[in-house]
């Protein structure tokens, strides 16, 4: 090839070269007018006055699809089933479910290690209230028949014995007077025979102190008439006391005796308690998704089952903070996901008050997982939750028709 043939090839690879870099440059700056005419376009949309309302029949609404992620859930949310802190750590004895049961509300899912123990001291409580009630009806009852009866005789008897003996007394002191007055008289006829000098001093001397004698006799009787009548009268009267005691009913007995039956009352309640806190029943009707712990294992923090209401399921649908606005309560939804086929219909049902992170996210790189999320559930059809029923936490798409 000859020199002048090579330099015309290369003369024109330099001319084509020339013109692509220009037809670059050139297309570059299109797409810079380009991007310039059409910010300008949207600030001057942003300033523009509002236009007056259109005619009835000519105004229309703008339409705008938010689209979002979410996850499924029952109605009500998953419940963890646990013990109280007082079972927290015992072991399980007796398991009655396993996952897919279905589950009434108060109906008894599991028996923790002290059911026996606490249930026998549950017996033993309500031994302790009869025995309360027993004890409060025999002070309200008063003492036994047979001793008032007997309280009664010995009164009686008392009082037969005072009669008796101050009768006796009586009949002792009427002999005295009576031989009183026989030695008054003799000693004063003796007396008087003693003035005229028919009888010795002597015989008169002896008749005054026989006299004066039975003087004494008479006022040791009367003494002892008296003390007698006082000694008695102090028996019958402690008799008649102790009867009272015996068939009284005192109010400060009674108030002791309620006391105790209300004491045993509480234990019995509290001992009640405790057994019920050992025998885990469902807090409401549902179906078990998962056991958390099995017989013979501590449940702890983690409880022993999760419990939610498939029959009416739910989406929990992530929607951004700033499409919230396009999106209502009683707003049909449709959602997809992968883990079932078709779609699911459902409406509006609650929305969040509570802006939140994002938990649910897709798996294209360079994702956000700092978004700001409004929870807005979404109650699914009675198809719909038939269809899913078994997909609890599947992740979903969801996607609203909403109005800008």
């Amino acid at each position: 090839m000859s020199t002048d043939s090579k330099f015309n090839q290369q003369t024109n690879r330099n001319l084509w070269a020339r013109a692509l870099r220009l037809g670059i440059v050139v297309l570059l700056l299109l797409a810079i007018v380009l991007i310039g005419v059409l910010e300008m376009h949207d600030i001057a949309s942003a300033i523009a006055p509002i236009p007056s309302a259109a005619p009835v029949g000519m105004q229309t609404a703008a339409i705008r699809r938010v689209t979002c992620l979410g996850r499924l859930e029952p109605f009500g949310q998953v419940v963890a089933v646990g013990v109280p802190a007082s079972q927290r750590y015992e072991r399980i004895s007796k398991l009655l479910v396993d996952e897919d049961c279905q589950l009434g509300p108060g109906q008894t899912i599991a028996v923790m290690e002290s059911e026996p123990r606490l249930r026998a001291a549950l017996i033993q409580a309500s031994c302790r209230v009869a025995i309360a009630q027993a004890k409060l009806a025999q002070v309200k009852a008063g003492a036994k028949a047979g001793e008032i009866s007997a309280q009664q005789a010995r009164v009686e008897r008392a009082k037969e014995e005072l009669a008796g003996r101050l009768v006796e007394q009586q009949r002792i002191i009427e002999r005295l007077q009576s031989e009183e007055k026989f030695a008054g008289n003799d000693y004063r006829r003796y007396k008087s025979l003693l003035d005229q000098g028919a009888v010795a001093y002597a015989l008169v001397d002896s008749k005054r102190t026989d006299w004066e004698a039975s003087v004494a006799r008479l006022q040791e009787a009367l003494a002892g008439q008296s003390h007698l009548r006082e000694t008695l009268q102090s028996g019958v009267t402690e008799e008649l006391a102790t009867l009272n005691k015996v068939s009284e009913v005192r109010y400060v007995d009674v108030g002791l005796a309620t006391a105790e039956l209300n004491e045993a009352k509480a234990a019995h309640d509290r001992a009640r308690v405790e057994l019920n806190q050992a025998i885990v029943a469902a807090p409401r009707a549902g179906t078990v998704l998962k056991v958390l712990s099995r017989a013979g294992e501590v449940p702890g923090e983690r409880g022993i089952i999760e419990v939610g209401d498939t029959g009416k399921m739910v989406a929990v649908a992530e929607v951004y903070e700033n499409d919230v606005r396009f999106v209502h309560a009683g707003q049909t939804a449709t959602v997809c996901g992968a883990s079932f086929a078709g779609s699911l219909k459902g409406k509006v049902y609650l929305i969040g008050l509570k802006v939140n992170r994002q938990a649910v996210f897709s798996n294209e790189p360079g994702v956000n997982f700092d978004n700001r999320i409004v929870e807005i559930k979404i109650l699914l059809d009675r198809r719909s939750s038939k269809i899913v029923g078994g997909l609890t936490n599947s992740q979903v798409q969801v996607e609203f028709l909403g109005q800008s």
